[in-house]
């Protein structure tokens, strides 16, 4: 995928970069999902100190006590594994330079004096706020199809336990929304096992063919029809809200996880060849009250909602 069509881009720092406060105000407060800038915990596994602990252990010796609460703070929240090989017997920045060869970062900031070939390592004091490689655009418009939708919240999608879709006007008896999300469920499913949770809402007064509401048997016929991708033993959960919980009527359209969020402003349906949508990207207050009204408290149907559970078994 071609950068400009990226909302989220995966950053690996070396974490000697992070050992004075000055650094962690530039670098540690600008990162995160709802920043477009995804902070990866390299080495998370292979090795015999997680990147978040090495951080913390070289901030302790020059930050004062409260800066040095903040910089765990943030890290706890912002730190996703990065699934990478980790080998303890080289440097970080050699295990950087080997693993960027297998599976590019979007760029490495380092503190090393050594000249690279890699044209996507920066030295840290070389970054500033309109830096290139420190520019996001938390707005774009993208050709509008799941395809594209899909690879763009891929970075949702790999590091989430939850995922929400929302669009008031899913309907999987029309085909642009059966595809489209047989593609958003095969991209959710291929990256790990256990697998994240799934939910779709959509909003409860939706009509069939004949113009008629959806009663629960036909909901359920045509619900089946996306199910061709959810893995055996897995099942996604299906919400038609008559109401939610602050009075308002669905109409916007996202993709949630607990991390971060997008916003679709067309619809997550494929549209006609050559449509195009708007997307953006959602800061962590509004991620959190989207996720809040939208949230299920029993798995069960209700005066606000209507629920389905469509799955496979093992």
């Amino acid at each position: 995928m071609n950068c400009s069509e990226k909302l989220w881009k995966e950053y690996a720092i070396e974490p000697e970069v992070l050992d004075n406060w000055c650094n962690i105000r530039i670098f540690l407060f600008h990162l995160g999902f709802e920043n477009g800038r995804i902070l990866i915990n390299f080495p998370s596994e292979g090795s015999t100190m997680k990147w978040s602990t090495r951080v913390k252990e070289c901030a302790k010796k020059n930050v004062k006590q409260v800066e040095y609460h903040r910089c765990v703070e943030k890290l706890n929240r912002l730190c996703v594994p990065s699934n990478r090989h980790y080998q303890d017997e080289i440097s970080w920045i050699d295990n950087a330079i080997i693993e960027n060869k297998k599976n590019q970062f979007y760029a490495v900031i380092h503190n090393s004096d050594r000249n690279f070939e890699e044209d996507n390592f920066y030295l840290s004091q070389d970054i500033y706020e309109d830096h290139p490689v420190w520019k996001i655009d938390k707005t774009m418009r993208i050709q509008k199809n799941s395809e594209t939708i899909a690879r763009i919240a891929e970075p949702l999608f790999k590091h989430a336990n939850k995922i929400k879709f929302i669009d008031p006007y899913f309907d999987p008896g029309k085909t642009w929304y059966k595809d489209a999300f047989n593609t958003y469920l095969k991209t959710v499913y291929q990256f790990q096992n256990p697998y994240p949770k799934v939910e779709i809402h959509c909003k409860y007064y939706l009509k069939d063919k004949d113009g008629n509401i959806y009663d629960s048997n036909k909901w359920k016929d045509v619900c089946q029809k996306i199910d061709e991708n959810i893995p055996k033993g897995e099942k996604i959960d299906i919400v038609r809200w008559r109401r939610l919980k602050e009075g308002d009527k669905p109409h916007a359209r996202y993709i949630l996880s607990i991390r971060g969020g997008m916003g679709i402003e067309y619809g997550l349906d494929d549209g006609q060849k050559g449509n195009k949508t708007d997307i953006y990207l959602l800061n962590d207050k509004m991620v959190s009250q989207i996720w809040n009204n939208y949230y299920i408290y029993e798995s069960a149907s209700s005066d606000k909602y209507d629920f389905l559970s469509l799955g496979k078994e093992k």
